[in-house]
């Protein structure tokens, strides 16, 4: 799948993000912690509804190299009221609270969950390891997204990919940075569960991921 994902930063250009999205790509991501409005439940609820794809919800923490402010109590009680929104997909950061996966599969138990992991200074030596922490009985898919300091990180992660994308396993991994850019393009035939794309390089949220 190509998901294209949009950061607004209004609710008008986003809701144009959307209607583009759905005529050009598999589904889209709501990068609603940079958007630069207040979140409206009721402006949320519209561009869901107006995507005729996939939505995937995130409201991303800033130590996950998002914008969202405010405690961890508070972004919960936000997301588990956008959830009511809807969404087929909710990204939550790996190191949440088991007890939130478990409150948001059995609130919303047909909304997807995808556990992100982020490493914005390099890719881990070992990432069965770091996979191997992440693991959870509510998790639908896992997406691990570090920094390519080289070729041969680029080169580890899509190996990885081919390891870890099996029926039993919806893996998604992603090196940032310039060379990771190959991990984008080569992602989805290494067997990688989604891509993430932008509409416009305004969208872009990560070292890399460009038009």
């Amino acid at each position: 799948m190509q998901i294209a994902v949009i950061t607004g930063p209004t609710h008008e250009i986003a809701l144009k993000r959307v209607q583009l999205a759905n005529r050009l790509r598999d589904g889209l991501e709501l990068r609603l912690d940079l958007f630069r409005e207040a979140l409206d439940r009721e402006h949320v609820q519209e561009l869901v509804r107006s995507s005729t794809k996939k939505v995937i919800l995130t409201l991303r923490k800033r130590c996950h190299g998002g914008g969202f402010v405010g405690t961890e109590e508070k972004r919960q009680k936000l997301l588990l009221e956008l959830l009511e929104c809807q969404p087929q997909y909710i990204d939550i950061e790996s190191d949440t609270d088991p007890k939130f996966f478990q409150i948001v599969h059995e609130l919303f138990p047909t909304c997807k969950i995808i556990s992100s992991y982020h490493d914005f200074s390099l890719t881990p030596r070992d990432l069965e390891k770091v996979f191997k922490a992440m693991e959870s009985k509510n998790v639908y898919a896992y997406k691990v997204c570090t920094t390519a300091n080289s070729f041969a990180d680029a080169y580890k992660m899509l190996r990885f990919i081919q390891k870890k994308s099996t029926a039993q396993v919806r893996f998604i991994g992603i090196c940032m940075g310039e060379y990771g850019r190959i991990t984008r393009r080569e992602g989805i035939k290494a067997g990688n569960y989604l891509n993430y794309t932008v509409l416009h390089n305004r969208d872009s949220c990560a070292p890399g991921l460009t038009i």
